[in-house]
């Protein structure tokens, strides 16, 4: 399984934003087990179970770690810092 291949068209997009030449040195480490495994955990706080919200979009921990991950490669182009 690719995470990247099943991921929602808008957070790509986002992730296009954050850096345009996605490295792919942290590909494999986004199929690991233990990291396919966040993608099913929201960053929300619980909100998308609540009637209270109109939350019309999934965000999940591994979306925010590779985002992260983006924006420490866009300025320092360090794997460790990167896979950190």
């Amino acid at each position: 399984m690719n995470y990247l291949d099943e991921i929602d068209k808008d957070v790509l997009d986002y992730f296009s934003i954050l850096e345009p030449d996605f490295p792919e040195l942290i590909t494999e480490y986004i199929n690991t087990p233990e990291m396919i495994h966040q993608g099913y955990i929201s960053v929300s706080c619980g909100i998308i179970y609540s009637d209270l919200f109109d939350n019309k979009f999934f965000y999940s921990s591994l979306d925010h770690s590779i985002a992260v991950a983006l924006i420490i490669w866009h300025f320092t182009h360090d794997k460790k810092q990167t896979l950190s």
